[in-house]
Formats: structure tokens, sequence, C-alpha cells
């Protein structure tokens, strides 16, 4: 298949692949353009993750590239000889990674790849000394692209990287890629080889799927197929089959349609709250870790949110409680994070979400909310505030099993805090206290303690009722 023109004149006309081919042709050793970035190309005149294939000395190969320019060269693991660079392409950073290949030739290596639309390549010394150079296309990766459908080039890739699977899911969700019954069957049967796989490239695939517009059907294939149990087997409990249980816990639906309703709200751009819509866009786009943003991070808290509820569950005559499943789902969630070895930021963040996230609905049950209590909100809530308003209305949503365009009590309630959330980081509130202050005081060591009192210090200045240092210290 021949490259279309503008990408093409892309591609020729970007300093990453003019250094490579100068490279390429002073060591005379074959490399090849393979993978995302490649893919890409078939339908677009841009990259993004952007991997070569190199037939000799690519240590060797890299480290040139690196030099020229002006990048940084890192070794990815000694055992599989994969390095990677790190450039600036016009002010943005962008990582090639290089990757021996696997066999003799380039056919010989795409013949191990995992699915159909990565089995492809194109020759760097061709794209620049060939008129039309063509994709190396042997399984008709293209065709499936086009027509969205995801195929495995053989049974047996999954036995040799059960993480295919998982990225499976997530080129599926990625490209709105159709998984048919049969490699979804495939999928089921070989589940178990997961656990063969490290908790670190698990971690990676499954946040990158969740970075996806519509991860939520792609979640749905992966439990109907008993995949993502094996990453978070907790959700086993997540379903009660007890007959005195009216709702049956059916935690698996309800927290499937609280993902959905996060996402639609992401996708629609914030359409309730559209004058704050580009702040939260901004907050949601920080990096908590690498590969993990607040976006990904709010929908993972929106699958788990009540993963506290099974060991919470209390029978009060004929009606069910949950109390107390906000603070053991931070509990559990957290300890979900450690295993996929989360950060410990993520894993704060995660926590922090999980364990306000009834705060909202036990707000709007109050007539009036003061401004005292609306800053007790912010406070506890911290970095996460806007993460915990937007999972209150998916979560209200998903209770109510329907989307009401008019406000109901919880709209209005989240509206409010994000005026106030707004409005606090805007005020400038004097610390008119230390916590050496606060320990000579009282006369009290370091530790919690000193905390808490300056917590409750801030709410009075944030009330206005401390405006001093005098004050703070009568306080």
């Amino acid at each position: 298949m021949l490259i279309g023109k503008k990408a093409l004149f892309s591609l020729r006309n970007s300093n990453i692949f003019i250094n490579l081919y100068s490279v390429v042709k002073k060591m005379n050793v074959n490399v090849y353009l393979v993978g995302g970035g490649l893919r890409d190309l078939t339908e677009h005149s841009r990259w993004s993750d952007i991997d070569f294939a190199v037939e000799n000395y690519c240590e060797e190969i890299a480290r040139e590239f690196a030099h020229k320019s002006n990048g940084t060269f890192f070794s990815l693991g000694a055992e599989h000889k994969c390095y990677r660079v790190v450039v600036n392409e016009k002010d943005k950073i962008v990582e090639l990674d290089f990757t021996p290949f696997r066999g003799v030739t380039i056919d010989d290596d795409l013949k191990k790849r995992d699915f159909t639309i990565n089995a492809m390549a194109l020759s760097i010394a061709a794209l620049f000394e060939e008129k039309a150079p063509e994709i190396i296309d042997l399984f008709c990766g293209v065709s499936d692209f086009k027509q969205g459908v995801l195929r495995l080039i053989s049974d047996d890739a999954i036995d040799e990287d059960p993480l295919r699977m998982l990225r499976g899911f997530r080129l599926a969700a990625a490209f709105s890629l159709t998984i048919d019954d049969k490699l979804l069957n495939l999928f089921g049967d070989k589940r178990a080889l997961l656990k063969q796989v490290s908790p670190e490239r698990i971690r990676t695939e499954l946040f990158k799927t969740l970075a996806s517009d519509s991860s939520t059907p792609y979640i749905k294939q992966m439990l109907y197929v008993n995949l993502l149990q094996q990453i978070v087997p907790e959700i086993d409990s997540w379903t009660c089959q007890d007959e005195k249980d009216d709702l049956q816990l059916d935690l698996l639906t309800h927290s499937l349609k609280t993902l959905e309703y996060v996402e639609s709200i992401l996708q629609e751009e914030y359409s309730l709250f559209t004058a704050f819509a580009a702040e939260i866009n901004d907050h949601l786009s920080q990096q908590l870790e690498y590969g993990i943003n607040r976006r990904s991070m709010l929908k993972f808290a929106a699958f788990l949110h009540d993963s506290g509820k099974p060991c919470s569950l209390r029978t009060e005559g004929s009606k069910l409680s949950f109390y107390g499943h906000d603070e053991e789902g931070a509990k559990i969630n957290s300890d979900i994070a450690k295993r996929l070895k989360v950060g410990k930021s993520g894993r704060r963040v995660l926590s922090n979400i999980t364990k306000h996230h009834m705060r909202v609905l036990h707000l709007s049950k109050v007539d009036s909310i003061t401004k005292r209590a609306m800053d007790r909100f912010v406070r506890d809530c911290g970095d996460e505030t806007l993460e915990i308003l937007l999972l209150a209305l998916a979560d209200t949503w998903a209770t109510r099993d329907e989307r009401k365009l008019e406000y109901t009590d919880v709209e209005r309630t989240i509206e409010r805090l994000l005026e106030r959330y707004f409005e606090s980081k805007g005020e400038e509130v004097p610390q008119f206290l230390t916590g050496r202050d606060v320990m000579d005081l009282l006369g009290i060591e370091e530790g919690t303690e000193v905390g808490k009192y300056l917590d409750q210090l801030r709410e009075e200045e944030l009330a206005g009722r401390v405006d001093s240092r005098e004050d703070a210290e009568k306080f």
C-alpha cells in the first residue's frame, strides 16, 4: 500500500526522520517504522507513538540518532536490547523506541507481532529514496484498520505474551474496533495466563484503555470474558445472590453505569457547568505519574467507588445499609492500586476520591448549605474536589438509572460547590500561626493534633471569624 501524499510530506519534513535517515545511510543498516506510528499514518498525517525495528546494531543506531538529534538515550532492558530516545520535535516531547528484529528479516519480525494492524512496516531508506514508498503489509492490516476489525496474526500470539489480550482491548477502545466473538472467547480461554504478566505492564495497558473517550463498552467485554477479574478479583464479590436483597446488590451494573456517565460528562465537555469547563479540563489533564492523568484516574475511581459495600453490608429489618462503605472502599482501592504498582500520588488520589464520594449526596439533603460547610468540603477534598463533584453527579445518575435534564438538589449542590471551589482558589488566606507556634502555645509535641488544630484554624479564617494573629492565639 502507498502512503498518502499528506503523510509522506509530513514524514519527509520531520527532523526526526531526516536525522534518522542520515544515520541509516551512514551505518548502512535497514531500519523500519513499525507499530502505532505507522498505523496512524494510514489515516492521518501525524504520529504519536513511534517505534522502529532495526536489522543490526540497534544500540549503536539509537545512540547515534540521539547524538544527532540532541536527544536523550535510555536502555529499556538489557534482556531485550530495546532502547528509547527522547527528542524535542516542534516544542513537543517525542519518545522513539528502537528494537532489534525478531528474526532475520523484517518479514520474520512482522510474523511475530500481535495484531494485523500492528504488523506493518515502512523502510526509512525507501521513505527518502523512492518516489512512492510502499508499506509492507503481509496480513492486510491496513484493510482491517479501515474496516474497524481487530484480528490476531496467530492464536499463539497470546501464549507468547498474555498482555496482548489487554492490548487488544486498548487498541479496540482507542480506534473503535470490533472484537468478534471468536477473539473474545479466545481471550476468555486464555485469561489465566494474565497472571504471568508483571503488574506494571498490566497497569499501563489498563490506564491506556481508560484514557480512551469511550472505554465502557470494552471494560464490559473484559468483564464478560472474566479478564478484568484476573486484575481486580474483588469484583467477584460485587454481585450478591441473597434473595433477601431486593436490589441483588448488583454493584457491577451500577459501577459500569457510573463509569459510563462519567465518560458522558467528559465527552460533552461538562455541558452542565460550561462556566468552569476550561478549568476542569486543565485540571483533569494533569499527569499524576507516567501514563496516568487525573482523567483516567477519575474513571478508575468511578468503576471502583463502591468497592467497600460488600464488606459494609448490614441488614436493618427489611432494608440494607452500607454505612462506612466509603471509608472501607478507600482502603480497598488503595490496596488495588498498590497491587498494580500505581505510585503514591495516584494511590492517594484514588483513595481520596473514594473516601469523599458520598459527601455531596449528604450535603444535597441539607435545606441551606452554609459557606462554612462548603469551605469544609473543599478543604477536606483538597486537590480532588473536582473529581469528587463529577463522580457524585455520575453516581447520582447511575443510581436513578437516568439523566434528568432539569436540576435536582444534587445538581444544584454540585453547582454551588463548584462555584465556591473556584472562588476559594482566588482567595488568599493568611497563615497567622505555624505548626511550631501551635506546639509552643499548647505545649504539645509534633503530630496529628497539630494538623487538626491548623485545619480548624483555617476554617475559622475562611469564615472571617479569625483575622489576626491575636485572634488565632485566642482560638
